[in-house]
């Protein structure tokens, strides 16, 4: 089979990223509210969102020069697990071609639901893990309702001095 020049993906890694100008001026920066990974994810789900192309070049070659680095392992509801579900909560309900408000209702149901389950098992630690993950969801949820806003804009944004 002949190697097609560019091959149309929903999603690349922001590692090996090579923008052209009409894509920044149309979706701006990195959203602030990623600091650290998932970042890649909401400017892909934008660029969608605007209908800007995102492409594979086959005969191209990358190097991420970074540390290798085991996959972290933690326990549920310490500090990094916490730090991971908020990720999560801006990724997925931040996700502009999505119903935002459908899936902050399901998890919001399903967290009183496991919450509840644990009050019934007299599972103390859990039933408070999971009403801190359901406050954490409720804090961050207008935060992500604004870059929500303000990702749907087109134009130059998250780039200071350019705003």
């Amino acid at each position: 089979n002949k190697i097609k020049p560019v091959y149309e993906v929903p999603f690349v890694n922001a590692a090996s990223w090579l923008l052209s100008r009409k894509c920044v001026e149309t979706l701006g920066g990195f959203d602030p509210i990623f600091f650290h990974y998932g970042e890649d994810d909401n400017y892909c789900q934008r660029a969608r969102y605007h209908n800007v192309k995102i492409g594979v070049v086959p005969n191209v070659k990358i190097i991420h020069d970074r540390e290798l680095r085991q996959k972290q392992i933690f326990n549920v509801f310490s500090k990094q697990y916490f730090l991971k579900r908020e990720k999560g909560f801006n990724v997925t309900l931040g996700d502009i071609n999505n119903d935002c408000d459908f899936k902050y209702k399901t998890l919001i149901k399903g967290l009183r639901f496991k919450s509840f389950k644990a009050l019934l098992k007299l599972n103390l630690k859990e039933f408070s893990g999971y009403l801190n993950e359901l406050k954490l969801l409720k804090k961050r949820y207008p935060s992500i309702l604004r870059s929500r806003k303000l990702n749907k804009e087109i134009g130059i944004k998250y780039l200071s001095g350019l705003n």
